[in-house]
């Protein structure tokens, strides 16, 4: 399970303080408008150099022409996920995605967390929730979105709607406290819902020791594992979204990547591949950097699953940690180890 901390704040230099103490526990970092707007722009690349996965939530909604040019500026600035709003229409998602590039994934924003079904009503989305995430997601992804920004209550519709697409869920609280927030989760539920990236912000910095709460979060996802509880709404079934040709083909980019996968593990263990030249290959090749830490360390040359569990231990990697998510510090240390 993947989870982004959340820099809101006005401060850059907390914000900074924040990404140093926590980069090693963390997956990612999302920088919303209220840091942007305070620290100006030169504060994505700040948090880029910590090496982790950024996320730029600054939630564009413009006519196509002008969200296509603002997604390519973001984009320059090495942020790995920019949002949009879902409800400004195909033609501006599909804007966004070809700004933005490959480099850049759009994720596209569907139902605030903070919105009732009668505060969508008043905007004029009626049905409720489940009816306008619906809508929103097979727009997402027919415009080629890498994801989109959801409600644990509505994470297994996008699912349904078209299972390639990211499932990013804010709204993460220890318990069900809402605050300003209408549809929040804890990660139980968020992770029985369907959401595959929590965005988690109030929880860690809104207390005075935040290492320990991330690594708190860190042992509740390893808890969890894959018998949480599902949530959401009871919503009628949809039809699916994509082609059988579509499905064919994401099927067959599955399969590919698990032979990839399969293959790299094979060449770690008769030292065809150093250690060093796989976190290259990370940095560039998603199938690579999505391999599991655990099972990298696992399958080197004299490591065997028990070193590789001491190894997690002593660096503070957490269980689901992915090469891609390592910190600097992780990186630093592995590389040591097997140099």
């Amino acid at each position: 399970m993947t989870w982004w901390l959340a820099l809101d704040t006005s401060d850059d230099e907390i914000a900074l303080n924040w990404v140093q103490q926590l980069a090693g526990l963390v997956d990612g970092f999302k920088i919303g408008l209220e840091l942007v707007s305070a620290a100006g722009t030169s504060i994505v690349g700040k948090v880029v150099e910590a090496g982790l996965p950024v996320f730029l939530d600054v939630k564009l909604a413009d006519i196509p022409n002008t969200v296509q040019l603002a997604a390519a500026n973001y984009a320059r600035l090495g942020a790995n996920f920019l949002s949009v709003h879902a409800s400004a229409g195909r033609a501006m998602l599909t804007a966004a995605v070809e700004g933005a590039g490959d480099a850049c994934g759009v994720l596209a924003v569907t139902v605030l967390t903070s919105l009732t079904r009668i505060q969508l009503d008043e905007v004029g989305f009626a049905g409720g929730p489940a009816v306008t995430v619906t809508r929103l997601a097979n727009l997402a992804s027919a415009a080629g979105c890498r994801g989109v920004v959801c409600a644990a209550q509505e994470a297994a519709i996008v699912r349904r709607v078209d299972p390639n697409l990211l499932r990013v869920t804010p709204g993460i609280r220890w318990e069900e406290d809402a605050n300003d927030q209408a549809r929040v989760s804890t990660p139980e539920a968020a992770i029985g819902g369907g959401s595959q990236v929590l965005v988690v912000g109030r929880p860690i910095t809104g207390t005075t020791d935040h290492v320990e709460k991330a690594r708190q979060l860190n042992q509740r996802l390893v808890q969890i594992g894959n018998v949480a509880t599902p949530i959401g709404e009871d919503v009628t079934p949809q039809p699916p979204a994509i082609s059988p040709e579509q499905r064919a083909a994401a099927l067959a980019k599955a399969g590919e990547a698990r032979r990839v996968r399969a293959e790299v593990k094979e060449l770690l263990k008769i030292g065809s591949i150093t250690f060093a030249e796989l976190l290259a290959r990370a940095d560039t090749d998603a199938t690579i950097g999505g391999l599991k830490v655990a099972t990298v360390l696992a399958s080197m040359p004299g490591t065997g699953k028990v070193k590789a569990k001491r190894l997690m231990e002593t660096h503070t990697i957490a269980g689901n940690r992915r090469l891609r998510g390592l910190g600097e510090r992780q990186r630093g240390a592995l590389l040591e180890e097997f140099s």
